[in-house]
């Protein structure tokens, strides 16, 4: 429940689970979530630079929160 889930599982899952033009409205909707910034760029000025380029490239990944994807799964 913690951990991340990745952009091909999400796609998956959904595929599975529902009709083709309810998987696309949901695909769509997760689409925005994997390149959303959830950091504050206030807060990047107190990490080094390998730290933000991390930061920021874990950000940008293919993957979100699980509990980012249950909660998209579950306003349907």
């Amino acid at each position: 429940m913690k951990g991340m889930i990745f952009e091909e599982e999400c796609s998956d899952i959904i595929k599975y689970m529902y009709n083709e033009a309810d998987s696309k409205y949901l695909l769509k909707k997760l689409k925005k979530l994997y390149h959303q910034k959830d950091y504050d760029p206030a807060q990047l000025k107190s990490y080094s630079r390998e730290e933000r380029l991390k930061l920021i490239h874990e950000q940008q990944s293919s993957r979100i929160s699980y509990t980012k994807f249950e909660k998209v799964i579950l306003d349907f």
